[in-house]
């Protein structure tokens, strides 16, 4: 079992009541509104940025509480979710649930969002949420079944001025023993832009309360200079050190066939690939949400 790293507020029911679709018709109709849901993202949105803050001090603190939700993937109970989830070994698709991650970690962005200066008539968002990175995701050994529900529950524990950290726990329940087990904890970076996704906008401050909440704030703090760190020292930005030379050198050393003393002639050496080798050009992966209704088949 992984070990937890949320504040779950007092009072927080430990079953949902919202499911993941829920989850994603909310985020449509809070960004397009439900005349342009169909629409691009884009259009209808240029009088939004009349309600954009110019500084985060027009905007209230929040706390870490005020973003907490919590979404149930039904597993257990709703057969079509069960087999849209479900790979042919009967596990879960961890692609699927990536998705949801996803969707749920904007809609975490958005309930910390609280702006006084959007009119309570308007109920489209003035921002758009994007997603930055997938900082870290940590994912126990044990399998998720795909009978049983999944629960996902997290809310923001860093906030800069645009970007957000949305950490979040997949758990999944034990029918024997009726508790939640978590089973993936991941952590999202998400940026705040304007309507029209050509700028940055800002976002309100967050403001942690308890000493565990600024354990969360901190490691928020430290996981933005970590990536700042490795943006300097990116490859896009500076040459490979001296020892990372050596280590290309040594590999290189290591195929050389000595007697021909060609690039063309290269040894492999023991228990090692070739690159090209494992390069993989396309693959269909047939799950039971493909089968035919008829024959109960995959076709390809």
């Amino acid at each position: 079992m992984i070990k937890r790293g949320l504040i779950v507020p007092p009072g927080a029911t430990e079953k949902p009541t919202k499911t993941v679709t829920d989850l994603l018709e909310d985020f449509t109709r809070s960004v397009l509104g439900p005349e342009n849901r169909h629409k691009s993202n884009n259009m209808g949105r240029e009088h939004l940025y009349k309600y954009l803050p110019a500084t985060q001090a027009e905007l209230p603190d929040r706390r870490m509480s005020d973003s907490y939700d919590t979404a149930i993937i039904p597993l257990g109970t709703d057969m079509s979710m069960r087999e849209k989830y479900m790979t042919f070994h009967k596990t879960i698709r961890i692609g699927r649930l990536l998705e949801d991650l996803d969707i749920f970690a904007v809609t975490l962005c958005y309930r910390h969002i609280l702006n006084p200066k959007q009119p309570s008539n308007v109920s489209i968002s003035p921002y758009s949420i994007v997603t930055a990175c997938v900082d870290q995701i940590d994912i126990s050994h044990v399998p998720l079944r795909h009978d049983a529900d999944i629960r996902l529950r997290g809310h923001v524990t860093w906030v800069g001025k645009s970007s957000l950290e949305a950490t979040m726990e997949v758990d999944q329940i034990d029918e024997k023993t009726n508790a939640w087990n978590t089973v993936t904890n991941a952590r999202f970076v998400m940026v705040s832009r304007d309507p029209m996704n050509k700028g940055s906008a800002i976002v309100n401050q967050l403001l942690p309360e308890t000493e565990g909440e600024k354990a969360l704030f901190r490691k928020g703090e430290e996981n933005k200079e970590r990536r700042t760190q490795m943006q300097t020292t990116s490859l896009f930005r500076k040459p490979p050190s001296e020892q990372e030379r050596l280590i290309i050198h040594d590999q290189f050393l290591r195929t050389i066939d000595w007697k021909s003393m060609s690039f063309k002639t290269r040894i492999k050496p023991a228990n090692s690939v070739w690159m090209a080798d494992a390069k993989l050009k396309n693959m269909i992966i047939c799950h039971p949400e493909v089968h035919d209704s008829i024959c109960h088949k995959q076709f390809v």
